[in-house]
């Protein structure tokens, strides 16, 4: 968040160095500026479509780990009729791990269990399907945020280099000699 704070201030400065250098009739440096101003607000708008995706996909993933609570509830039921007492025991590893590395346990001993009825082969398919689901929505919440750091990243890089740039801008108008004052700049 302090990046995009940072970019937009930067954002303020280019726009009033910009016109400054416009109404000193420097061109060269005013497109040079607007052209940064341009990156910027590019650079802007990507990290905040990155945030919006990560934290959609952050919000999907909660529903999915909800639905996946209420598939182990579920699924547990089930099993207390279509299971041996023995295979229940070993389906229903307690809560020594998280919910999913025990539907990814609990899935494992279904594909083993000898001579599953239709229930115990269906409950397996299920079980496939909701990790399949919860795995394909870590992955995008997990690409996303990843896009969003490197978006931060590059945002902060960019932020350096075009500050410098204005650093240099500001040194350079009052050298021009160019209507006889100093720019007010901030």
């Amino acid at each position: 968040m302090k990046h995009i704070i940072a970019a937009e201030e930067i954002m303020e400065r280019l726009s009033l160095f910009e016109r400054t250098a416009d109404e000193w009739g420097c061109c060269a440096l005013q497109n040079r500026l607007h052209h940064q101003r341009t990156r910027l607000a590019a650079h802007l708008a990507a990290i905040i479509r990155w945030q919006e995706q990560a934290h959609k996909h952050r919000h999907r993933l909660r529903l999915v780990e909800e639905r996946a609570h209420r598939f182990y509830d579920r699924s547990s039921a089930h099993l207390a009729y279509a299971s041996s007492e023995e295979q229940r025991v070993l389906l229903n590893p307690g809560r020594r791990l998280s919910l999913i590395n025990r539907l990814r346990y609990r899935r494992r001993v279904l594909g083993r269990v000898p001579q599953p009825c239709e229930t115990v082969l269906l409950l397996a398919a299920d079980h496939d399907s909701m990790l399949a689901r919860y795995d394909e929505t870590v992955d995008q919440f997990l690409a996303a945020s990843a896009r969003f750091h490197h978006a931060k990243r590059s945002l902060a890089a960019l932020n350096t280099e075009i500050r410098n740039s204005l650093e240099e801008a500001a040194a350079s108008l009052p050298e021009l000699g160019v209507g006889g004052e100093e720019p007010k700049i901030k």
